[in-house]
């Protein structure tokens, strides 16, 4: 689906139910809106994921097993860059070796940062080769990778991307800029579910309780 039907069929959504007003949200105002839930969307969606057993309900955005590049070594840890699209976290290992066990797989296992020293200072939750497994955490757009006894010789991330922005030709951006063509990234049905977010919130600012219950009903039948 390209960002005109998107636009185009949005104006269906927003317009078709037994309502009093006729809604006109100009292009400018389309693709703000659109940007904005697109990202309500993929954070709703990555919690719904997560909580489900529908392993297809989410792989369009899912990349697996990506290898991060290595930044720099420390003494107790080393650091990898996260993808520039990456936009949540699900999980990640490392091939590591002591110098006579190469290539051994270790799992991560992330904290929250207020516990690095508890975990760090437990014996069942410090790194180690013997278990193959080790504690991570995300900062600064890194991922931060604890090694005790051995090294890490290479990092792979499976994270859900970023979902892109839209534009559309036609009107003249924030900052003083000539719009342009940028079709979504997300296969119809996922674009068609964000539409749905979109005239959700354009009825609920333009509709009395009444209306804005009926047009619900309606978009989430059509969903």
């Amino acid at each position: 689906m390209t960002s005109i039907e998107a636009y185009k069929r949005f104006q269906l959504k927003i317009n078709k139910n037994d309502t009093n007003t006729n809604v006109d949200i100009n292009r400018g105002e389309f693709v703000l809106l659109y940007n904005e839930q697109k990202d309500v969307w993929l954070k709703e969606k990555v919690a719904k994921f997560q909580s489900s057993i529908d392993v297809q309900e989410i792989q369009e955005i899912l990349v697996k097993y990506k290898e991060l590049e290595s930044l720099y070594k420390e003494t107790t840890y080393d650091v990898y860059q996260l993808p520039a699209n990456f936009s949540d976290y699900a999980s990640s290992y490392s091939f590591c070796s002591d110098g006579t066990c190469p290539d051994v797989i270790v799992r991560h296992l992330p904290f929250k940062p207020r516990n690095e020293n508890m975990l760090l200072e437990s014996s069942n939750y410090e790194p180690s080769l013997e278990f193959e497994e080790t504690i991570v955490d995300l900062s600064e757009n890194k991922l931060f990778v604890y090694k005790k006894g051995f090294d890490i010789v290479k990092t792979f991330l499976s994270y859900y991307r970023y979902v892109g922005t839209i534009d559309i030709e036609g009107y003249i951006k924030l900052d003083g800029t000539p719009s342009t063509n940028i079709d979504p990234d997300l296969a119809d049905t996922y674009v068609d579910e964000i539409l749905n977010r979109c005239a959700k919130e354009v009825i609920r600012r333009y509709e009395n309780p009444e209306g804005f219950q009926l047009a619900q009903d309606r978009l989430t039948v059509e969903k």
